[in-house]
């Protein structure tokens, strides 16, 4: 589980500090604030509000079945997709910041000099970007591998009694 939200955290992660990167001042600092605001607020009840969203008469399966893709509630609580989406949302700013810091540190004049060699946008980030910016995408990951593989309070709640993660069996013992 903890390996699923740090690959996940990376994939969304990535692209919105891309475009915090590419955002005016006024819309960075929006972004920053939006993704900055969940921390203010205490996991618990960011866990307890995954409870309300993923439950039987919750707003997922109240929109699925409005919009007529499912008969009947799935049963989304309870299950390893409830524990990676809770931490998803708990873990993700501190897959961003990181990511954006790094991506901030390159040289914008790298990926110009790329595209006037002859080297197209997304050449130039597969080739100059990207790279570069490995070092905050291992920061990133380490990060949130290291405190989604630790966590108590989200698989305990989303997971119940039936999911056993690492934290509840050393918890147990």
């Amino acid at each position: 589980l903890a390996a699923v939200t740090t690959i996940l955290a990376a994939l969304v992660g990535y692209p919105v500090a891309y475009a915090m990167t590419k955002a005016s001042p006024r819309q960075r600092a929006s972004l920053l604030l939006i993704i900055l605001a969940p921390l203010l607020v205490s996991v618990v009840v960011r866990t307890f509000g995954w409870l309300v969203l993923l439950g039987p008469n919750g707003a997922v399966n109240s929109l699925l079945l409005g919009l007529d893709l499912i008969r009947e509630p799935i049963r989304l609580l309870y299950s390893e997709t409830a524990i990676v989406l809770g931490l998803l949302h708990v873990l993700l700013p501190f897959a961003i910041l990181p990511i954006f810091a790094s991506l901030r540190n390159i040289d914008p004049d790298l990926q110009r000099a790329a595209q006037n060699l002859g080297a197209g946008p997304a050449y130039a980030f597969w080739r100059v970007t990207l790279p570069l910016s490995l070092p905050g995408i291992a920061a990133g990951t380490m990060i949130v591998f290291a405190l989604s593989s630790s966590a108590f309070v989200t698989p305990a709640v989303l997971g119940g009694a039936r999911l056993k993660v690492m934290s509840t069996l050393v918890y147990q013992q």
